[in-house]
């Protein structure tokens, strides 16, 4: 099943330019085996869907149209502030001014320096 789900997907990627686009990004995130797996998975959720409500793929494509137009979330389209950036203490750190950086590079440093330090009596 997985060899098969697979082959759909290389499949869909020639064909549908919304599953090209989410491929060519995974491939650079995460490489080779990693996109195709994405990519079939996503396959299997939109089949999932269509078998769900029973409608074939072209309005499948048209729901997604209709709801990316409007400003509701799409499923597997998590809003900003979950985004792969938002756990990335390099980008936010990068953003503050350099004073409040040594500040915090001191805050670290002087809580080493007390978690080995000897206890004086």
């Amino acid at each position: 099943m997985r060899f098969l789900s697979g082959e759909a997907g290389a499949h869909a990627v020639r064909r549908d330019p919304e599953l090209q686009r989410f491929y060519r990004r995974k491939l650079v995130q995460k490489g080779f085996g990693k996109a195709s797996v994405a990519v079939a998975r996503k396959l299997g959720i939109r089949l999932w869907i269509m078998l769900r409500d029973q409608i074939e793929y072209n309005e499948f494509c048209r729901r997604g149209q209709k709801q990316q137009k409007s400003s509701d979330a799409c499923a597997g389209m998590p809003e900003k502030r979950y985004g792969a950036n938002s756990h990335r203490l390099i980008d936010s750190a990068a953003r503050l001014p350099k004073r409040e950086i040594e500040k915090l590079i001191m805050v670290i440093d002087d809580r080493r320096d007390d978690k080995w330090s000897l206890p004086t009596d």
